[in-house]
């Protein structure tokens, strides 16, 4: 409706029409304030799916890394009482670690989106201990 055809409604049709229109106002206000409501819970939701699955994740990890650690601990304890070559097994141990956590690293950046061509890892030496202080610290 124009200007000219409210201007020729009745005052009573007119006062219809306003009614009508603050009553529709008043009905989209509410309808989307409603639909934010359920977009902002979605949000929160799925923000708390993925912090769950996060947290599961490192869970995981710290898992994994505990057990390794145990078997490392078993392997050295079971070295001395055989009182076999310990400096051997510090060696297999620092080649085991650095594999795993080489394969993290790759996985990592694979997963953000970078290449990391097969052909250039099989020259990666696990063997790398710059990283192992004389103390048996992880720097």
């Amino acid at each position: 409706m124009s200007a000219e055809h409210l201007s020729r409604l009745e005052r009573r049709r007119l006062a219809t029409l306003c009614a009508f229109a603050l009553d529709m106002e008043v009905l989209f206000t509410d309808a989307a304030v409603a639909m934010v409501e359920k977009m902002v819970g979605s949000l929160f939701l799925r923000a708390e799916r993925s912090r769950s699955e996060r947290l599961m994740d490192d869970t995981r990890l710290l898992k994994e890394t505990a057990r390794l650690h145990a078997r490392l601990g078993r392997a050295l304890l079971d070295v001395r009482w055989a009182e076999g070559d310990v400096l051997s097994l510090v060696a297999s141990a620092i080649i085991l670690w650095n594999t795993v956590y080489l394969g993290r690293a790759v996985d990592h950046l694979r997963h953000q989106g970078a290449e990391v061509p097969e052909r250039l890892l099989a020259h990666v030496p696990p063997l790398g201990w710059e990283h192992v202080s004389l103390t048996g610290d992880y720097l």
